[in-house]
């Protein structure tokens, strides 16, 4: 078996992530799909640096916050949970990452945290 780089690995533990969470079989694979979460939720980290490729690089979709199209050449931040990137500049910002999803849960965590404070 040849040996996978780290973005296949990556892509690989993703997909299957996913995989377990959609299905509707029961119960049990939620439980499974969130105890696999939680499990990599302290190995993953919370954001991915993408530093810029030299030359004019490729455009991409445009950043959540400031509707300006991504490009290989910015540095480039991306979100671990969504999988999404965002110019690093918008991430510092925004105070992590742009997509709402994420902005709730991290408003979500605060509060959680304020009551327990």
């Amino acid at each position: 078996m040849p040996s996978l780089s780290w973005q296949e690995r990556w892509n690989l533990l993703f997909r299957r992530l996913n995989e377990l969470e959609s299905r509707s079989d029961g119960p049990h694979h939620r439980v499974l799909a969130r105890a696999l979460a939680a499990r990599l939720a302290s190995t993953v980290p919370e954001r991915l640096l993408l530093r810029p490729a030299a030359g004019e690089g490729e455009l991409g979709p445009p950043c959540r916050r400031c509707a300006a199209r991504l490009s290989t050449a910015q540095l480039l931040v991306a979100c671990t949970a969504c999988l999404e990137a965002a110019h690093y500049e918008c991430w510092r910002r925004e105070g992590g990452c742009p997509h709402p999803v994420c902005r709730a849960e991290r408003g979500a965590n605060a509060a959680q945290a304020a009551r327990g404070a």
